[in-house]
Formats: C-alpha cells, structure tokens, sequence
C-alpha cells in the first residue's frame, strides 16, 4: 500500500511537471515594444550633423518581454524608401537625411518562437538648416481602415488625418479608384471626410489623400484599400 502511495504521487509530479513545461512553452512569443524618441509628430533635433544634407539620430525604444532582437524600421516619407536596421539592444544610432519628415516602428523576435510583434508607428520631422516651412506629414487612415469590407453598402464614408508642424495645412486632394493606382476623386477639400461616397458590390477600391499647406508643400499618404462585397 505504501508503495502504490509513493508510486501515485510521482505520477502526480511528473504530470504536474509536464503541464507547467508546456505552460512555459507556450508564454514565449514576444511583445511590441513601446517607442521613445524621436517622439511622434515632433521635430527631432537631436543627433550629430554630418553634412548639410545628412545627420545622425538615436532611435529609443523600451524592451519587450520574449524578446530575443529588434528590426528598426525607418521610412523616408518623401521617396517612400525604407531601411531596415537588426540590432539586439534598444538604441541604434541611424544616418538618415535632414529637412525630411519619417516615420518608424520596431518588430520584436524570439529565438523561441515564430512570432513576431510589432509596436506603433511614428512619424517626425528630421530637422534640417534654415527650414522655413515644413512639408504636412502624410495622412492616415480612420475610416475605413486598411482591409475593411463592407457588405450590402452602396456608399461608404471616407475620413482621414494629418498634422503639419506649422500647422498650416490648407486642404486635401483624395485618389480613388478600383486600381491600385486610383485616379483624382475630388481635389482642393477642406475637411477630412467625405459621405455618401458610391459605391459597387464585388469590387475592392484603392484611395489615398495628398495633403497641401499654404505654401504650396504637399505630402502623399500610402494607398489604402477596401473592398464591398
């Protein structure tokens, strides 16, 4: 009887190993990470000028859990280029170009899994010399958000957002079309949205906003899709 005893409660135990193993296991994908500089919708003036046409800048971060290495990325909004920078810690020193606006974001990895996590994306200003006017960071989507179907519409809202350090945005030009390269659908608009925009069942539509301030700079967003079924 006092051998079936002990032999249960190591069966117990092993099992209870075995369960907390695969509980283990599974807690091993990573976490985005939560961004630190440059800060969002700013002009960023810190780093080391090279050159009149290049500087470089920290890119901060805080650590997330499971995670093993970071990719930076960092976008040129005005050629739409994009870099991709691996690095193990949370700051890399990055040469970009002064006098252009980017956006940036981190993507988290684990050598134990084959997941991946990715934080927000900001944008910022990197400050150049004798900037007398800014050109309006690109604008984002609100409505519909990228991917969004409808079904049973036949007229879908469109709205949008966009900052400018001067604050001087003047209006905004919206591109839509059934391409993936949509024509001009209204031009010269004050706000940022548009109603009662028709609409036809089984066709996905691409847009994307220009956006224009007083002195005649002008920034284009991604182009954005949805599809009405």
């Amino acid at each position: 009887m006092i051998f079936k005893r002990i032999l249960f409660s190591l069966l117990i135990l092993v099992v209870s190993c075995g369960k907390d193993t695969d509980l283990a296991a599974l807690i091993t994908n990573p976490t985005a990470v939560t961004l630190l500089f440059p800060e969002n919708a700013t002009q960023c003036f810190e780093g080391t000028i090279l050159s009149a046409e290049e500087s470089k800048v920290p890119f901060r971060w805080n650590a997330s859990d499971n995670t093993d290495q970071y990719e930076l990325h960092v976008s040129n909004l005005l050629n739409g280029s994009t870099d991709i920078y691996e690095t193990l810690d949370t700051e890399i020193t990055v040469r970009i170009q002064r006098g252009v606006p980017y956006s940036w974001f981190v993507v988290s990895s684990s050598n134990n899994s084959s997941s991946t996590a990715t934080s927000d994306i900001w944008s910022f200003y990197n400050a150049g010399e004798a900037i007398v006017s800014y050109i309006p960071f690109p604008a984002e989507p609100i409505n519909p958000l990228p991917g969004a179907v409808f079904n049973n519409v036949n007229s879908v809202s469109l709205s949008w957002q966009a900052s400018d350090l001067d604050n001087d945005i003047s209006s905004y030009d919206i591109y839509l079309g059934s391409t993936s390269d949509p024509g001009l659908y209204q031009s010269d608009i004050s706000t940022t949205s548009l109603s009662a925009v028709s609409v036809i069942a089984n066709t996905t539509y691409y847009w994307k906003v220009v956006t224009k301030d007083l002195v005649g700079n002008e920034s284009q967003s991604e182009v954005f899709s949805f599809t009405v079924n």
